[in-house]
């Protein structure tokens, strides 16, 4: 009976029967095919990250702020070591990217491999990463490029945005700088007044700030400060165009600042100032130095406390 029944509903319905099984085994062979071809591309392309530097778009070779095209030679050069860097970096080879690092680098963001992997390699290559690179400054000898970190969706098999973008610098010896990191500059730039010597010895320059690293003496016969911090914009840096950049004095330490007498101090200061060549830095300002600390901080109104002076430090270049 129950047969019977099933093959009266097969006679009935054969065609819509079959249309149904043969979507759906059209449908599973799709699928098996497309997974097929999509796992093949990515063991083609991993091979070829293997055997050769990693493919990106042709590098623009004019630079969009300095308004200048890049000699061929600087271009060919850059984009070899930048597609090197990123194709170590994709492969986890993190001594052979260390090694394409400048000295100066080095000593400013990455004194070990451990802290290169740390602080960048474990974090910008945690994806696969294909790259697009653009010129962007050129300043006596430097030459620094945009370059897109993105994401290789194929490789990955996600559609979320995970693109990076940093700028790397190709340095004279033909070195690299990452990170935003320049340049470290020596300036060894002196000033005295009423009893204290500045020393700004050199500046780390980065895409987004500059920081200068200073040597204090304090040649008084008192405890002096630096900054009353009573006034967040005290010690600036004046760039050509008469444009004051703050400093970041809420990084210093308060101790940092006070300096007994006959005593001497390194301290780093960093200045919101992007990396724009054409515009220098002309002079740096200590517009609120309290000579006397001992009695400033007895003052019964530390505002009204007069005895203070500034120093301006005018830069040479």
């Amino acid at each position: 009976m129950l047969t019977n029944r099933f093959m009266r509903f097969y006679h009935q319905n054969s065609r819509k029967i079959w249309l149904v099984i043969l979507t759906f085994v059209t449908i599973i062979v799709l699928i098996q095919i497309v997974n097929s071809h999509a796992t093949e591309t990515l063991r083609i392309r991993e091979e070829e990250a293997q055997r050769t530097p990693q493919t990106q778009e042709p590098t623009n070779n004019f630079a969009v702020i300095s308004q200048v095209p890049v000699p061929e030679d600087v271009q060919i050069r850059a984009t070899n070591i930048i597609d090197e860097f990123v194709n170590h970096g994709n492969n986890g080879r993190i001594e052979e990217a260390y090694a394409l690092l400048s000295d100066e680098i080095k000593e400013v963001l990455f004194p070990t491999i451990e802290s290169f992997r740390a602080n960048y390699f474990e974090r910008t290559f945690s994806e696969f990463r294909r790259h697009t690179t653009q010129a962007w400054i050129n300043n006596a000898g430097l030459h620094t490029y945009v370059v897109e970190l993105k994401e290789d969706m194929l490789a990955t098999g996600r559609t979320s945005n995970m693109n990076l973008r940093d700028y790397f610098t190709i340095t004279a010896e033909g070195r690299l700088n990452i990170s935003g990191f320049v340049t470290r500059e020596q300036l060894d730039i002196e000033r005295h007044t009423n009893n204290v010597s500045f020393t700004i010895t050199s500046k780390d320059v980065f895409m987004d700030f500059v920081r200068y690293n200073i040597t204090v003496q304090n040649n008084s016969l008192h405890t002096i400060m630096l900054d009353s911090r009573e006034n967040t914009r005290a010690i600036y840096i004046t760039d050509a165009n008469g444009v004051n950049h703050i400093a970041h004095t809420h990084e210093i330490l308060e101790e940092d600042l006070i300096l007994r007498r006959a005593h001497r101090r390194n301290i780093q200061i960093r200045f919101t100032k992007r990396y724009r060549p054409h515009i220098p830095t002309t002079s740096m300002t200590f517009s609120d130095i309290i000579l006397n600390h001992e009695e400033y901080v007895t003052h019964s109104n530390r505002r009204e406390y007069e005895n203070r002076t500034s120093a301006t430090i005018e830069f040479s270049r």
